[in-house]
């Protein structure tokens, strides 16, 4: 990870503290009082290249749900091997709300610290899940050159709107721009939209538009070359 998006990832979260603190505890009481144990979901998750990491979320779905879905090789949906729906069967109804809220994600604020996670890159992947979607989409590396986000930019086109190719060249061009051309106020833009999406704004973004928004904090050249070598490994 680049030094200046760990000291960006490390301001932010222990500035915002207060914040979002008191904010897990009352997540965590709703939790209990509506669903019941366990509050948080412990999963064994690649958050990096060659490296699997223990991530924690509130729980959103029933239990068991992992064993439920049974993902190991087959999608829940054509083209969707990359998500769960958020009107799956699977998610409980605060678990829908939480996930909507985007607050199933606020107990890996502990593991920005921690520096397993970045605030802002691709989502972690489970390994029944991994080995699957690595048949269909042998790119999929790429989106791990980075450690894994509590946000990103496929969170801001909404994952239910997302095809996987659309999900993995928004992942896979974010992944990129961090490596080569890190600007702490594409970060900042990204979470912004993140934590106010839920009051209705950025609602209707199509992928291209967030990929015309994080590629605009790069040079000309630099996005026509990063944009080349996305596509090149998407095969488009």
């Amino acid at each position: 990870m680049p030094p200046l998006k760990r000291f960006f990832d490390m301001s932010v979260t222990l500035l915002a503290m207060p914040i979002w603190l008191p904010v897990m505890l009352i997540t965590s009481f709703a939790i209990l009082i509506t669903s019941g144990w366990p509050i948080v979901y412990l999963s064994k998750r690649y958050v990096l290249k060659n490296t699997y990491k223990t991530v924690m979320k509130f729980r959103a779905m029933v239990k068991d749900a992992d064993i439920i879905a049974n993902r190991d090789t087959i999608p829940s949906a054509p083209g969707k091997m990359l998500n769960i729906v958020i009107d799956d069967t699977l998610y409980t109804p605060i678990g829908k709300f939480l996930e909507k809220a985007h607050f199933t994600e606020l107990p890996q604020l502990l593991q920005v610290l921690s520096g397993t996670f970045t605030l802002v890159g691709n989502r972690p992947m489970p390994e029944n899940m991994l080995v699957a979607a690595r048949a269909l989409y042998p790119c999929l590396e790429e989106r791990f050159l980075i450690p894994a986000g509590i946000t990103g930019p496929a969170q801001i086109v909404g994952r239910d709107h997302l095809t996987d190719e659309e999900r993995l060249k928004l992942e896979i061009t974010y992944s990129y721009i961090c490596q080569q051309s890190y600007s702490p106020l594409l970060d900042l833009q990204l979470m912004f939209m993140t934590v106010v999406a839920p009051l209705g704004f950025y609602n209707n973004l199509s992928a291209d538009e967030v990929l015309t928004l994080i590629t605009r904090h790069v040079k000309s050249n630099q996005r026509e070359e990063i944009l080349r070598k996305v596509d090149a490994q998407l095969h488009l």
